[in-house]
């Protein structure tokens, strides 16, 4: 199952359950709907996020001393629902799904009209863990791709679902490039480019023949420096203009 991204380049913000609280990730995720953004990726805080970058981890932080868990964000998400059909991307570490139980997890996805989950720590070899679960749910299983052979990113390309969730390492335009060609060479699904955080201006430069971009950390440093719905509105709604 593809990603519907509405003909445009998509804008994806990432947002932390409970950060700082529910009721304020609700209002984040609605506000970022009205400001432009075609999904959210909803993060569920851990205590080792060992992959995610300064900002994201402080947004765990926040999220866990809120007392924010996987059962916060179905709770969230039933809140959203009652107003929203944003497409919503849940991004999480495979421990707290583990705990909570595979099955019970990817229903209640299901449940909440999830239509991908991003397990940071998971390597494509060890999907298979999960892979039964979501597929009975219908949900999609993400893929990140990070600079790799031709071989390695082909094979990634071939079994992808959802969105590819494309992270280089660099920020050169022309690499971006050369990996999506190749990728677009071998499936449709979209490929998102990681943007974490960045000036709207320098949005679709970053993206190059991108799809769309995930904005990893812009979002979640605004929300750590306090209320923030109208900055955060600003802030994506000019990255949607950008692009």
């Amino acid at each position: 199952m593809s990603e519907s991204f509405r003909d445009r380049k998509a804008v994806v913000p990432y947002v932390v359950v409970g950060d700082p609280d529910a009721d304020s990730t609700v209002k984040y995720i609605l506000a970022l709907e009205k400001a432009g953004a075609d999904m959210v990726e909803i993060g569920i805080p851990f205590s080792d996020p060992i992959a995610d970058e300064p900002a994201q981890k402080d947004a765990a932080l926040r999220g866990m001393a809120s007392g924010a868990n996987i059962d916060t964000a179905f709770s969230v998400l039933e809140k959203v629902r009652s107003q929203s059909d944003i497409p919503v991307s849940i991004v999480s570490y495979l421990n707290p799904i583990f705990e909570y139980g595979y099955d019970r997890f990817f229903g209640c996805c299901a449940e909440g009209h999830v239509s991908s989950v991003f397990i940071i720590d998971m390597p494509y070899e060890e999907r298979t863990e999960v892979s039964s679960f979501a597929k009975k749910n219908g949900i999609s299983l993400i893929t990140a791709v990070y600079p790799a052979s031709d071989g390695r990113l082909a094979l990634l390309a071939d079994k992808a679902e959802g969105f590819i969730y494309l992270v280089p390492m660099d920020k050169d335009p022309g690499e971006v490039d050369r990996m999506v060609s190749l990728i677009k060479g071998r499936t449709d699904v979209p490929v998102l480019v990681a943007f974490g955080s960045g000036r709207p201006e320098d949005a679709a430069s970053r993206m190059g023949s991108a799809d769309g971009l995930v904005i990893g950390s812009g979002v979640v440093e605004i929300i750590g420096n306090g209320d923030a719905e109208s900055e955060i509105f600003e802030y994506v709604s000019g990255i949607r203009k950008a692009l």
